[in-house]
């Protein structure tokens, strides 16, 4: 008998520490989600340097161009649409000439132990605490939530409005 709870013991000690952890939620809370759009006017006739920096975004490339189309009339007309690619972070985005309006979401986050506001975007990093270094990985504006990684650790964390963070089951 003595022997079945030592195997017994044993093999429940391996097998919890085997587990995935679940970690340690960060003490934040998600205040709201808020669409930012971003509008810039620009034409073919712009000119418009690589590297230059646009409320945040660096020109990647500016390409002019301009289209023949013939309206329903049979009349000749031309259409600016020049391709405007930026970027901020790791995401690039093309802007086209007359519909160069483009919109991302900003997350407003309160700690909830010392009251300091964060306001990120997705695929931005910030620190919360000293030691850790968390990254917005997606908003979902349905459920007013977003998915955050903690990047020391791997751990996902799902906030949702007004609750505190879950961390997400392993997959």
């Amino acid at each position: 008998m003595r022997k079945i709870l030592m195997v017994f013991l044993t093999l429940c000690s391996v097998s919890c520490l085997g587990a995935e952890p679940r970690g340690n939620p960060p003490p934040l809370v998600l205040a709201q989600i808020r669409r930012d759009p971003f509008k810039f006017n620009f034409s073919a006739k712009s000119h418009i340097p690589v590297g230059t920096n646009i409320a945040g975004f660096v020109v990647v490339s500016f390409t002019p161009k301009i289209e023949k189309r013939t309206l329903p009339s049979g009349q000749e007309t031309t259409a600016d649409i020049s391709e405007l690619r930026i970027k901020r972070g790791e995401k690039t985005i093309t802007l086209v000439a007359g519909s160069a309006e483009y919109a991302e979401y900003v997350i407003h986050l309160a700690h909830r132990n010392n009251g300091t506001r964060f306001a990120v975007r997705p695929g931005e990093r910030f620190t919360p605490e000293e030691g850790r270094t968390l990254e917005v990985l997606n908003v979902n504006t349905q459920q007013v939530s977003c998915t955050l990684l903690d990047t020391g650790t791997g751990e996902k964390f799902t906030l949702r409005k007004d609750q505190e963070a879950q961390p997400e089951p392993p997959r």
